[in-house]
């Protein structure tokens, strides 16, 4: 018995340190393409599904993991686009991620995401320059889901 909790002990652990690799590419893919106009949540969602991830509810959930990983490693900020451009949501990132989730997962049909734009900061601009040097350039395009 103590050599099945150790294995399953291990196995959530390296699952956890997988999903954080996930996360994390998902992030700097986000902020590369950050570099060039700002990101909505549903293309975030469009670059999870091209890589495989084809239920909906999955995208979803992915797309509120990313952005929650950009949010807190200061890489960009979350709003909309309103009649001046990015509107940047001032809130606590608590409040964001609530909004976000709400949106994102509890939004009906295809559109959702749409109301949620994310706009990189200098630091998430590195990441990205970065990401643009690292990354192979097949993986930087949304429509690889079509």
């Amino acid at each position: 018995m103590t050599t099945s909790r150790l294995a399953a002990g291990k196995s959530r652990s390296i699952f956890r340190e997988a999903a954080n690799v996930i996360y994390s590419r998902f992030a700097r893919l986000a902020a590369l393409h950050g570099l060039e106009d700002w990101v909505s949540a549903r293309e975030v969602g469009g670059f999870v599904a091209s890589q495989g991830f084809s239920d909906q509810a999955v995208q979803r959930d992915l797309a509120v993991l990313v952005i929650r990983e950009l949010l807190a490693e200061g890489l960009a900020d979350v709003g909309e686009i309103g009649s001046e451009g990015f509107e940047s949501w001032q809130a606590t990132p608590e409040v964001i991620l609530s909004r976000v989730e709400s949106d994102v997962l509890e939004h009906p049909g295809s559109d959702w995401g749409m109301d949620i734009w994310i706009k990189n900061t200098p630091a998430g601009d590195e990441v990205g320059k970065a990401a643009r040097k690292s990354l192979d350039p097949k993986l930087w395009s949304w429509d690889l889901a079509d």
